[in-house]
């Protein structure tokens, strides 16, 4: 069994399963959908959301599976200066770097006519007893300097001539700031949905985000020389899969103006380039025709020294 090609069959069937589950999402939800935005998107009212979620149960089982072949022949090394990985740093700098202009952005033109507590905004307005407060979200103060972070981190792996041999503990712990921005983001939005009662559709969110920063941890690991690449595919491949039943849906109803002006399309498209980059790195991971090659060459290679060695010997010997 070539099992090169199985792993990229396994990549190539979780692009399609996560592109069909959010057509189908997506139709079950856009004629339903209103000013009210996410709070009308329950379970009990998509048309398809039973059959989105069986897909997404069955792709997890699939995925445990066909992980659990190829667990031990997936290399534990990861390049981190090739051009696939400068082609996912560059995508995560350009949308980091553009999502943080949009929340600058939006906190500038805010104003009246939005819901400010269902907004990332860092000042929300309160109204208590005929009198209006405006307090500060400490908590979004603290993501936009962690997307900041995010920002310099994917530019620097960018330029960086960072590779196997290279890596260092400190390019590794700069790598930690996109899964503390995920760890944050994730706060802060299951507190929106606890909040303001946003339905079914926006727990694919929240998993996307938890295994996104599950993924992102374990990418840490590689630069830490600490690799577990089998749960490293599995956290990248729900993560997408999550995110793409969400992001599709969410996008095609705030460009057909079905949807409250609580959206974040920015926050969307983002979500859209994190899969690009789980994927990109997916693709980049070498997998082995057999299990444990590498130690299996070493092995021969030290025998074929010894042999070399003991033949130079006997040469000598007879002289």
């Amino acid at each position: 069994m070539n099992f090169k090609v199985v792993y990229k069959a396994l990549l190539l069937f979780s692009i399609i399963a996560a592109l069909i589950a959010g057509v189908f999402m997506t139709v079950s939800l856009l004629h339903l959908s209103g000013d009210d935005g996410l709070n009308v998107f329950h379970a009990d009212n998509g048309e398809y959301y039973k059959l989105v979620t069986w897909i997404f149960g069955v792709c997890m089982v699939m995925y445990v599976a066909a992980i659990a072949v190829l667990s031990k022949r997936i290399d534990k090394r990861l390049d981190f200066s090739g051009v696939p990985s400068r082609i996912a740093y560059g995508a995560m700098s350009f949308a980091t770097l553009g999502l943080f202009g949009f929340c600058i952005g939006r906190e500038a033109f805010a104003d009246g006519s939005y819901d400010l507590g269902n907004m990332y905004v860092v000042y929300t307005k309160e109204a208590f007893a005929n009198v209006q407060t405006t307090k500060v979200s400490y908590l979004y103060l603290l993501f936009l300097a962690v997307l900041v972070g995010s920002f310099a981190f994917f530019t620097y792996a960018f330029f960086a001539k960072v590779g196997e041999e290279g890596t260092n503990d400190n390019f590794a712990a700069f790598s930690m700031l996109p899964s503390i921005a995920l760890a944050v983001k994730i706060i802060y939005d299951f507190l929106l949905q606890s909040g303001h009662g946003y339905g079914a559709l926006y727990n694919f969110h929240l998993f996307g985000l938890g295994f996104a920063l599950m993924f992102s941890v374990y990418e840490t690991r590689f630069r830490f020389k600490k690799a577990a690449p089998a749960p490293y595919v599995f956290f990248g491949l729900i993560s997408a899969l999550s995110t793409l039943i969400f992001s599709i849906p969410a996008l095609v109803l705030f460009f057909t103006g079905k949807a409250g002006a609580n959206w974040h399309p920015a926050f969307c498209a983002v979500d859209i380039v994190i899969v690009v980059y789980i994927y990109i790195r997916l693709f980049s991971l070498k997998v082995h025709l057999f299990e444990r090659q590498k130690k299996e060459q070493d092995i021969a290679f030290a025998f074929e020294g010894e042999e070399e060695e003991g033949i130079s010997a006997h040469g000598q010997s007879i002289e």
